[in-house]
């Protein structure tokens, strides 16, 4: 657990191994971030992440394990609290016959099995350094959902936030200096972990090139920051968050929350 404090909000970080949250320990850190701070419970919201663009994230299993810690957190006390970030992926696997469509409907049906509002969506926009903008034709946006509990997401304070209103994070005077955009690490800053656990020993790859899961899976933490500076604009936040990362790969979202 990673936990930062600046300012009127005070932020944290869980993450747990091989995509799985538990249910008891997501209950003992949100009593440990109240007791601490001698408050209720009632104080504390939950902000769930989820990238498929994770290595493995898309298989069959991880895709479960993911969906289930999407419903813990969402289901778990005061659901009008709770929400998950899900970002959907940026490339289809090979198998995938209609492409992406075939990606994103196994998420949402596993979403809607467990009773989850995945109907909001947003999207976020990206650039490169100006020496690797001209000479790259790959999109620069990606696309995700807030995921809500099915049976309380009309009352859930993060459908007022900008974000699910708005579809993308917003910026003033976007008539003049366009719509904010997060600019993405260079293929040389990019981490190459060969460990599938987040236990495990950390090496350079022999390979030059990252994969293009390992491209989308690192968008660099200024794009994390507008996303969740996005979605906790205009909600009735409580003065503490908890942001369980539930793709925990190189803790980019860790890095991001600092700034808050």
């Amino acid at each position: 657990m990673v936990s930062v404090e600046s300012g009127p909000k005070r932020i944290e970080t869980l993450h747990g191994p091989s995509f799985k949250i538990s249910r008891k320990r997501l209950k003992f850190a949100c009593e440990t971030k109240a007791q601490d701070n001698n408050v209720g419970l009632d104080c504390v919201a939950t902000i769930g992440f989820v990238d498929m663009n994770v290595p493995t994230a898309r298989q069959k299993q991880s895709t479960l394990s993911l969906v289930e810690g999407i419903s813990i957190v969402n289901d778990s006390g005061d659901t009008s609290k709770n929400c998950c970030l899900l970002i959907m992926p940026d490339h289809p696997k090979d198998s995938s016959l209609r492409g992406l469509y075939d990606e994103e409907k196994a998420v949402i049906e596993a979403c809607f099995g467990v009773r989850q509002h995945v109907e909001t969506r947003f999207v976020d926009l990206f650039t490169r350094d100006r020496r690797s903008e001209g000479r790259s034709n790959l999109r620069r946006f990606s696309s995700g959902r807030i995921v809500v509990n099915g049976e309380s997401f009309q009352n859930n304070m993060w459908m007022e936030s900008e974000l699910a209103v708005c579809g993308r994070p917003t910026a003033a005077n976007e008539g003049v200096a366009g719509a904010p955009t997060s600019v993405l690490p260079k293929s040389s800053q990019l981490l190459l972990p060969e460990g599938a656990s987040p236990d495990s020993d950390l090496k350079i790859a022999d390979r030059v090139r990252p994969s293009p899961e390992q491209t989308s899976a690192q968008k660099g933490t200024s794009r994390l920051e507008l996303l969740i500076e996005s979605v906790m604009r205009h909600a009735s936040l409580p003065k503490y968050v908890l942001v369980i990362n539930l793709t925990g790969y190189v803790e980019e979202m860790a890095s991001a929350v600092a700034w808050h």
